[in-house]
This record gives structure tokens, C-alpha cells and sequence, in this order.
């Protein structure tokens, strides 16, 4: 959309990696004051923010918004994912601590994979929606191929030498991509809304007090 190779494109997606790290660092700090839910359900709430204003932007957008977006992107995960694993872990019994891992990487990937899965197909449907209108006109494989994806789109437009033909390409992949992140957005409130609910509250040092007690008392006996 701007122009950038794959090189100049991953270099700017480096502020997701800073906001993450200083999402990390706050978590710590924050964990012991307001406790795990509400820093998790808080991270979960500014990663809302960060697509709700990667939702705001147009095809003649520039990448400073983008920017900011993934630094507050990265900051909400950051300050979300260390708390949110620890409860976790610590909500189970230190002997089953390596299959509470498996199974919440196993989730987080598994989550993943249907998450891009799904907002990528509603990318795709609302932006060959969008592009019906204006490949009216092109031979049957050109317009198949301008509403397959933005690329294609993109060098039909070259080909055929119309502007016009790009700049809707564009506009599409915008919107669509707009509906896909909002519908994100909502589902981090969600998830927000989740973890204040019934997120264990239990620390890991909590546990392991517990349980070093009840080792105590145990060989005591």
C-alpha cells in the first residue's frame, strides 16, 4: 500500500517489539498493586485501543498512525500475556505445571491459527465484495484476479493502465481489513470482560507458599 519492500515492511513493525517490552516491564510492577485480573483485563482493553485505531485508517493513511498503533498494540500484549500465563500456571498443582504449559501454548497457537484464519476470510469476502463494481468491464480471468486479492488487483491495474481500477483496489482492502479489526477489537473487550470474570486470581507464589506448607506439615506428621 505505501510502497515498502518486505525488508522496509518488517523493519516497521518494529514497534510492536518496543511496546511489548515495555509491556512486559509495567506488568511486573503492576501485577503486585492491582493484582492479575485487572492488569491482564487492562492489557486486553489497550490492545482494543491499538486496533481500534489501526480500524481508523485509509488508504492514503501514513505509517506514523500505523506506528503508534503497533507500539500500543505491542503494550497491550505485553502488559496481558506474562500475568495472564502465570495465573494460569499457578491455578494448578506444581506436579501438573508442564501439562498446564502444553496446553496453553497449545491454545494460544491454536487460537492464533483460527483467529487469522477467520479475520482473514472476512478481509477477503468484504474486499472481493467491494470490488465487484469496478471490475464490471475486465475480461472474466483479469476481473477474477482483481477481486482475489490486492496484488493481483493491483497488477491488473498496471496492465491495463487505470488508476482508477488501484485506487478502489485499495480503498477495498482498507475497508475490509477495517471490518476484520474492529471485529477483533470487540472481541478483546470480550476478552476483557472474560478475564475480570474468571481469571484465576491465584499467584504462583501463592501456591508455592501452599504448598511448601503443606510439605512442611506433611513431614512434621
Amino acid at each position: 500500500m505505501l510502497g515498502y519492500s518486505a525488508l522496509e515492511a518488517g523493519l516497521r513493525t518494529l514497534p510492536v517489539s518496543i511496546g511489548l517490552l515495555i509491556g512486559a516491564r509495567s506488568s511486573t510492577r503492576l501485577v503486585p498493586r492491582l493484582g492479575t485480573k485487572l492488569v491482564v483485563a487492562s492489557g486486553l482493553a489497550v490492545l482494543a485501543g491499538g486496533l481500534a485505531i489501526l480500524g481508523t485508517l485509509e488508504a492514503q493513511s501514513g505509517y506514523s498512525t500505523v506506528a503508534i498503533a503497533f507500539v500500543v498494540l505491542g503494550f497491550g500484549m505485553g502488559l496481558a500475556m506474562a500475568p495472564a500465563t502465570d495465573s494460569i500456571m499457578g491455578s494448578l498443582p506444581l506436579a501438573q505445571a508442564s501439562v498446564g504449559s502444553a496446553i496453553n501454548d497449545t491454545l494460544r497457537m491454536v487460537g492464533g491459527a483460527l483467529g487469522v484464519a477467520v479475520l482473514g476470510s472476512i478481509l477477503s469476502s468484504r474486499y472481493s465484495s467491494d470490488m465487484a463494481s469496478a471490475v464490471q468491464g475486465l475480461p472474466a480471468p483479469a476481473a477474477h484476479a482483481a477481486r482475489d486479492s490486492l496484488g493481483a488487483a493491483l497488477q491488473v491495474a498496471a496492465q491495463s493502465g487505470s488508476p482508477a481500477l488501484a485506487g478502489a483496489a485499495k480503498n477495498a482492502f482498507v475497508g475490509g481489513m477495517a471490518g476484520a479489526i474492529w471485529i477483533a477489537a470487540a472481541i478483546a473487550v470480550a476478552g476483557a470482560v472474560v478475564a475480570l470474570i474468571a481469571l484465576p486470581a491465584r499467584e504462583r507464589a501463592e501456591l508455592s507458599m501452599a504448598a511448601d506448607g503443606g510439605v512442611s506439615e506433611a513431614v512434621a506428621a
